[in-house]
């Protein structure tokens, strides 16, 4: 606490504050409490903690789309953070979380998960050593699990080689490294009878057209994608065969389809929110934009999921990350509910805040039970990591008073004499009524010995026994 904070506090205290008091009916049986009002308020009280603390698990999103996390993470009313990277899991799944599985998580909070964007396709790869032990079936594992994208198979006849055996390969460029999106052609041998076909042109067919034509001709086909601001997304951008060209039956088609234009995606270092929010219409892109507390100075850029002057296609999701700066702005909490100030708290350390809450008690006669006294921060700022001191009431300081002496010739009487008491004292009761048939008079006991001193909110429990 600060030197002097609680004298401060001290000083401000006044008058008592109002009787509190809970009014019961009488119950005609053997020490049977009335709970209804106490299960009232236990059960309001449940109800505010929930509707300020609300929290969910997270999941396992081992194998989740990135399309299901957002769907998650919208309806938990949680901040999606992703950044694309390059990985061997395929396109859109998830390869890590930064919370575990079984965390929880409030909402409001922040989840930031990696998501793959397949492999790196200018990753160097080193090629194997292709001999004459190869065949065709060996060189199709091997391109599927280094997922290459660009290759083709070539026929040659010759019947002094194996059937399917490979005869020789070439790269796009043999000076250089060889890098998994380079252009890499198998020869292949063929024993059986080769049918020669006429390559079509197959600029204006459909995919779906070009596959059934590659399928009875008995040609593989190889499909890529790539950007175009000529064709139409779908179309043909090349074929690996030119059109009336010859190709033997066997051979890879290597298909190449348009994307449609390249965006390059901005550095939005350069901009605001705002400004990227309009970028992002402009340029057809899904764009989210979170903001979370940091050391950044305020609207500036954090992070981008994709990196400036990558090429994406139209419709890509992208996620920005903006900064609210180093300052968290403060309303005033005196006389407000202590659970009003910590969910206040939890909201802005769920962006980064990183506040603390140290509370101190208080007997009040001014302010009400569980309510701000003092507060060191109000209506003001606060820097981020900032330790936020509180003094809260515990209600006012009241002397128990001495129920039994009380005056028992009749129970109305004695029940209306009890109250008076409390009222008077400022304590806060609670009344069980016992029926003994047995007993002539009226007793009274009390839970808390006379003189004690409590808070006003503290419940005494009062036994009428008649």
């Amino acid at each position: 606490m600060k030197p002097g904070f609680l004298n401060e506090v001290n000083e401000k205290e006044e008058s008592l504050e109002s009787f509190k008091q809970e009014k019961f009916v009488k119950i005609s049986a053997k020490k049977k409490p009335i709970w209804i009002i106490v299960l009232v308020l236990v059960i309001a009280g449940s109800g505010s903690w929930f509707f300020f603390n609300q929290s969910t698990e997270v999941p396992d999103f081992t194998q989740w789309t990135l399309t299901d996390v957002n769907s998650w993470t919208d309806s938990h009313e949680i901040q999606l953070v992703y950044k694309a990277i390059y990985s061997e899991l395929p396109v859109d799944l998830i390869v890590s979380q930064d919370l575990q599985a079984g965390t929880q998580i409030k909402s409001d909070g922040v989840l930031v998960v990696e998501v793959s964007q397949g492999v790196d396709p200018d990753e160097v790869l080193v090629l194997p050593s292709f001999d004459s032990t190869w065949d065709k079936t060996a060189l199709l594992k091997w391109v599927t699990d280094q997922q290459i994208p660009n290759y083709r198979f070539e026929i040659v006849v010759d019947p002094q080689l194996g059937n399917n055996m490979l005869v020789s390969y070439t790269v796009s460029d043999p000076s250089n490294a060889y890098q998994r999106s380079d252009e890499i052609v198998f020869l292949i041998n063929q024993t059986a009878v080769v049918e020669t076909l006429i390559m079509p042109d197959l600029s204006t067919s459909l995919l779906a057209d070009i596959q059934v034509w590659a399928s009875d001709s008995d040609i593989q086909l190889n499909v890529l994608e790539a950007f175009s601001d000529l064709v139409p997304v779908g179309k043909v951008v090349s074929q690996s065969v030119a059109d009336n060209s010859i190709i033997n039956s066997g051979s890879t088609l290597v298909l190449t389809l348009s994307k449609g234009p390249a965006i390059l995606v901005a550095d939005f270092r350069t901009m605001d929110s705002s400004e990227a929010k309009t970028w992002a219409v402009d340029n057809n892109l899904i764009l989210s934009v979170e903001t979370i507390y940091s050391n950044v100075a305020e609207g500036s850029l954090i992070s981008q999921s994709v990196k400036a002057n990558t090429s994406v296609e139209s419709k890509s999701k992208l996620t920005v990350v903006y900064s609210l700066g180093n300052s968290i702005s403060f309303g005033s909490y005196v006389n407000s509910t202590l659970s009003s100030l910590k969910s206040f708290i939890e909201a802005q350390n769920l962006l980064g805040a990183q506040l603390t809450l140290e509370i101190a008690t208080q007997y009040s006669s001014t302010v009400s039970v569980n309510r701000v006294i003092a507060i060191s921060v109000n209506d003001a700022e606060v820097s981020r990591g900032s330790m936020i001191e509180v003094v809260v009431s515990l209600g006012a300081l009241v002397k128990v008073p001495d129920f039994s002496s009380l005056d028992s010739s009749d129970y109305h009487g004695t029940y209306n004499a009890i109250l008076a008491a409390a009222k008077t004292a400022n304590v806060t009761i609670r009344i069980t009524t016992v029926d003994d048939p047995d007993s002539d008079v009226i007793s009274i006991t009390q839970s808390v010995s006379v003189g004690t001193l409590c808070s006003s909110a503290d419940i005494l429990d009062i036994i009428l026994t008649y």
